[in-house]
């Protein structure tokens, strides 16, 4: 028996979520350069960097389409809790950190993997690491 290719807004749902995580695992270096993941760091500010604009605003943009195409779903980006949004909630304590929330589906979208049960588990144990790695503290 020949196998079937699926059609149809689940498979579409599926390609973009796949397609935004591989850009998630391979693009950003601006984000990754300047905007260190440092989970009890606040207020910090990033040094300029080329693209970094841009990428901000990638990150914006995938999250406000998704968050419009899915909300009815739930609060996740593709409405349920998928690989998409462990891609990005690294992302998510940049932006805390770097104070680079947005008003509106932006933001919304934060808490969202900020209130998770399972992301304060990780959050909680972030603040009884002891060790400090000074690359991570950039952007006084």
């Amino acid at each position: 028996m020949k196998p079937t290719r699926r059609c149809g807004p689940r498979s579409a749902r599926h390609a973009r979520a796949r397609s935004i995580s591989a850009e998630m695992h391979s693009g950003f270096i601006p984000i990754r350069k300047v905007m260190p993941m440092n989970i009890r760091a606040h207020g910090r500010k990033a040094a300029t960097y080329p693209g970094l604009d841009a990428d901000i605003a990638r990150v914006r943009d995938i999250w406000r389409e998704l968050r419009a195409q899915y909300a009815a779903a739930g609060s996740w980006l593709f409405g349920q809790y998928s690989i998409a949004d462990a891609m990005f909630a690294p992302v998510v304590f940049r932006f805390f950190t770097y104070g680079e929330g947005e008003p509106g589906a932006v933001d919304e979208y934060m808490q969202t993997v900020a209130r998770d049960p399972l992301v304060q588990d990780w959050v909680r144990d972030s603040e009884l690491e002891q060790e400090v790695i000074a690359g991570s503290e950039v952007g006084a």
